[in-house]
């Protein structure tokens, strides 16, 4: 928690995730965005 972030993963900050509006019509390069995230947030733990 830098400078009043939160950090959700070790590379990824809060706003990150909100910013995330999946649908079944999104892009595959937002899919794939959601799914590093995803990834980063569980090896991290």
């Amino acid at each position: 928690m830098f400078k009043n972030e939160i950090y959700i993963s070790d590379n990824h900050i809060l706003e990150d995730y909100l910013g995330i509006k999946l649908t079944m019509q999104s892009s595959k390069s937002e899919w794939k965005r959601a799914i590093n995230i995803f990834i980063d947030r569980m090896q991290g733990r």
